[in-house]
């Protein structure tokens, strides 16, 4: 008997999923790590994680504005890491099926803290459009 098919909503949201990701304009597909906000329309919703944190660690305006973490901090950001509400972007479960199947896809869970830490972040982004605030209180994670 095959193991059971791995549903993409089995991912809650406030989790921290790792997978390989091809940006528009990259030669090729590179681990990236996001943050899983809700399900819609056969997509994760997700939020960008970055451990470029340069010009949030030099500038209080843009640390205002992400959910910041220490790197060693949480198991998943081994390095210093950003939340970045103002970077969203919708991952197809197909892809995230594909990626399971294939063992890339890596799964943690974030502190209960992370959603208070999140609707702060996005109150005081100062690069977070209307739109996005928008689309992220519809979303219901803010």
């Amino acid at each position: 008997m095959g193991t059971p098919e791995f549903d993409p909503h089995s991912i809650l949201p406030f989790t921290v999923i790792r997978l390989p990701y091809w940006f528009e304009g990259e030669s090729h597909a590179e681990s990236k790590l996001f943050v899983v906000l809700a399900h819609k329309n056969k997509h994760a919703i997700c939020l960008k994680a970055t451990s470029k944190t340069r010009i949030y660690e030099t500038n209080a305006e843009m640390m205002a504005g992400c959910v910041y973490y220490v790197g060693g901090e949480l198991q998943c950001f081994p390095q210093n890491t950003a939340v970045q509400p103002d970077n969203q972007i919708p991952i197809p479960h197909y892809t995230l099926c594909s990626e399971e199947r294939k063992g890339n896809l890596e799964i943690w869970s974030l502190p209960e803290d992370f959603r208070k830490k999140l609707i702060a972040a996005v109150a005081n982004s100062t690069t977070l459009t209307g739109r996005g605030k928008a689309r992220l209180a519809e979303l219901g994670c803010c």
